[in-house]
C-alpha cells in the first residue's frame, strides 16, 4: 500500500516457466556440490550437517542427461523472465514464502525455500532482498529481481523502495 501511495504500479505477473526453476536448481546444485565436495566429504563426513551431507551424496546419483536438461531449462526460464521486463521495471516477491524456521530447511522442490530465490539463481538475473518488516518476531524479506545487465537499475529501485518503506521495525539481534 505504501509503494502504491508513492506512485508504484503493482501488477500480478504469471511466468509459467518458473515452475521448473526449483527442479532445475536442485539438479544442478546437487550435481555440482557432489563434484566440489568429492574429495572433502570422505575426509570428514561428520563435519557436514546431516541434510547437507545427504544432498551432496544425492548429487552423485543424478544422471548426466538430467543435468544437461536442467541447464537447458535454465535458458528457457531466463528468456521467459527477461521477456517480462518489457512490461515491468522489477519483479517483487517474498524472499522466502514462510516465516524463518528454527532449523535449516531441506532443499526441495515445491513450496520450500527455493520457491522465490531459485528463479534468479538459475537465470543469473540480479536480485536483492530488502528488509520489509517483521512477522512472528522474525524478519520478512522482499526480493527484487531485475533485468540482465541492469544491476545499477535494480539497486536504484531497491533504494527507492527502501526509502518508501522507511525504517521497518527490526527484530532484536
Amino acid at each position: 500500500e505504501r509503494l502504491c501511495a508513492a506512485g508504484a504500479v503493482i501488477l500480478d505477473i504469471e511466468i509459467p516457466e518458473i515452475a521448473q526453476a526449483n527442479h532445475a536448481l536442485i539438479t544442478i546444485v546437487q550435481s555440482e556440490a557432489s563434484l566440489i565436495h568429492e574429495s572433502l566429504l570422505p575426509q570428514n563426513p561428520e563435519g557436514y550437517a546431516p541434510l547437507t551431507r545427504a544432498q551432496i551424496e544425492a548429487g552423485r546419483a543424478v544422471p548426466a542427461i538430467e543435468y544437461v536438461r536442467a541447464m537447458r531449462q535454465c535458458a528457457v526460464i531466463g528468456s521467459a523472465l527477461e521477456a517480462v521486463f518489457a512490461t515491468v521495471d522489477v519483479l517483487a516477491s517474498p524472499t522466502v514464502p514462510f516465516v524463518a524456521p528454527e532449523s535449516d530447511p531441506q532443499m526441495e522442490d515445491g513450496d520450500g525455500e527455493l520457491l522465490s530465490c531459485g528463479v534468479a539463481n538459475v537465470t543469473g538475473h540480479p536480485a536483492i532482498s530488502l528488509h520489509a518488516g517483521v512477522s512472528e518476531g522474525l524478519p520478512v524479506g522482499l526480493q527484487l529481481i531485475g533485468r540482465h545487465g541492469h544491476d545499477a537499475g535494480l539497486l536504484a529501485a531497491a533504494a527507492a523502495i527502501e526509502a518508501t518503506l522507511g525504517s521497518a521495525p527490526r527484530p532484536p539481534l
